[in-house]
């Protein structure tokens, strides 16, 4: 079953993530969508793309490096959902 990731929204009903692609230039938006979309396939990511944050439970890290600039947006897991946010 593939993963499906999620954008986080906040109690204002804002998107976190969206704001915060928004921000990121058109190339490492494109990266990042791409990369996300190749994780969706993996049973177990691939430790140089994702790695669990040490001391936070189900707390991880995606790394992205587009352009010499590395991306890691943060995002929390159940194993099927990923759910994503800054």
């Amino acid at each position: 079953m593939p993963w499906r990731f999620l954008d986080y929204v906040n109690v204002r009903g804002e998107n976190e993530i969206a704001q915060w692609m928004n921000q990121v230039p058109k190339k490492a938006r494109a990266k990042i969508d791409r990369q996300i979309l190749a994780l969706r396939a993996f049973d177990i990511w691939p430790p140089q793309y994702v790695s669990a944050l040490r001391g936070y439970k189900g707390i991880f890290e995606l790394r992205i490096v587009a352009s010499g600039v590395q991306y890691r947006p943060l995002g929390f897991s159940d194993q099927t959902y990923m759910t994503l946010r800054c």
